[in-house]
């Protein structure tokens, strides 16, 4: 797997010091390429589909990429059991950064329903309406996310979607917990409000 060499490649290259002994830097890059590479197992799914939720499309692979090389050059600063909140927070940023160069390069918005076959395990393909409702469904609820807020959508995200808590979402964020709270009702208000005026216009 190409992009787990490349993240394991940057833990390696962090972990450099001419203050370290040989012994001691082995067993510390050996340490840290496994919690690299656990966390990449483990999380990659996570990171991904938070980075496409918050609007990155094309570039999907390349920017999950960078949010575990990030955390593997700063692996040594981060407390074990928060690195959930550590990818969370970086995923934001990237995903923010990705979307400034797209309006930027005002690059052709891409087709979602040429992106969202990988986040439908479990669709049968054997049914072909359920499979159409399924991806219908997903392409509706993305539309709405998409009208959020931006701050609003990233806890939302994180709240509602990958059922992180409170003080997570802070940390990952870099929020007191109240703004958090705060930004989660509004992002629900927000979302239902989209909801309720779509089926009014409808009738």
């Amino acid at each position: 797997m190409e992009s787990l060499v490349s993240v394991s490649e940057a833990a390696s290259e962090a972990l450099k010091s001419p203050n370290r002994t040989r012994p001691e830097l082995s067993s510390m890059k050996l340490d840290a390429e496994e919690r690299v590479r656990s966390l990449v197992r483990g999380e990659w799914g996570f990171v991904g589909r938070l980075l496409r939720h918050l609007g990155v499309r094309s570039d999907l692979d390349d920017a999950t990429q960078i949010v575990f090389i990030t955390f593997a050059q700063k692996a040594s600063v981060v407390e074990p059991g928060r690195e959930r909140a550590f990818l969370a927070g970086t995923a934001v940023h990237v995903a923010a950064r990705y979307r400034r160069s797209v309006a930027r390069r005002r690059a052709r918005e891409e087709n979602l329903s040429g992106n969202e076959t990988d986040s439908l395990e479990g669709v049968d393909e054997r049914n072909p309406e359920r499979t159409l409702v399924a991806r219908g469904a997903l392409v509706e609820f993305d539309r709405r996310l998409q009208a959020l807020d931006e701050d609003l959508r990233a806890v939302f995200l994180l709240h509602e979607v990958e059922e992180m808590t409170m003080r997570e979402i802070a940390t990952a964020l870099g929020i007191p917990p109240g703004t958090v709270a705060s930004r989660l009702r509004r992002a629900r208000a927000d979302f239902e409000g989209l909801l309720f005026s779509e089926e009014a216009g409808e009738e």
